[in-house]
């Protein structure tokens, strides 16, 4: 019987039920699911069904600060970072899920990583992962797990999408389908000068840059 989540800060662990019931929540309701559906079954043929673990020393020595795990888009390996105390290898349900938005990112079939990773940058990328992470865990009654590291990263993006009146459906193809184009508007709008700074911000969790993004 699959597994139902009240929140996101419910322990995961790298057994194989464990993947299959937050790839459930992946795959449900929400507002972005239409973009990557056909990601979906690629993505699960071409990815190990379990989330593999390191301890903090481990995880630190991948050069990662800003991160709670690490999708490896050559492979579709997830490794996670244990949050246990006693190497009891688990993360939160909503590290997990952040890590399956990466997995059927563009492309779904791995061997390559995300294709839009430079238009956006690191900051950008990681924000609107968030983006759809939370907005999917709202849409499904799921209680938000706020020890994640993207807070800042993930408004930035919210400002950005409010510009646009297809802003969920433009980022949506650009993440989903990798159609970089979709993200022109952007650097139309801020100049290219002023669209990289907000990229370089975005990855410094520089909340300040909001101002300069404006209101639609």
């Amino acid at each position: 019987m699959s597994r139902t989540f009240k929140s996101a800060g419910e322990r995961v662990s790298s057994y194989e039920d464990d993947f299959k019931d937050v790839w459930a929540v992946l795959t449900g309701d929400s507002v972005w699911v239409e973009h990557f559906r056909n990601n979906l079954p690629i993505a699960w043929k071409a990815a190990p069904h379990q989330f593999h673990f390191l301890n903090a020393n481990d995880f630190a020595r991948q050069g990662r600060k800003d991160t709670l795990g690490i999708t490896d888009k050559m492979t579709g390996n997830i490794t996670l970072l244990d949050i246990s105390s006693n190497g009891a290898q688990f993360a939160a349900m909503g590290a997990a899920l952040h890590e399956l938005v990466h997995l059927v990112s563009a492309p779904a079939n791995q061997g390559k990583k995300i294709i839009i990773f430079e238009a956006l940058g690191e900051g950008l990328m990681e924000g609107l992962t968030q983006v759809v992470t939370e907005d999917i865990l709202a849409k499904q009654h799921i209680e938000p797990w706020t020890e994640h590291k993207y807070s800042a990263r993930a408004s930035i993006v919210r400002s950005l999408i409010a510009l646009f009146k297809d802003g969920v459906g433009m980022f949506g193809r650009a993440l989903f389908l990798g159609r970089g184009s979709e993200l022109s508007p952007l650097p139309q709008r801020f100049g290219r000068q002023g669209f990289d700074d907000i990229k370089t911000a975005a990855t410094m969790h520089d909340l300040s840059v909001i101002k300069k993004i404006g209101k639609p």
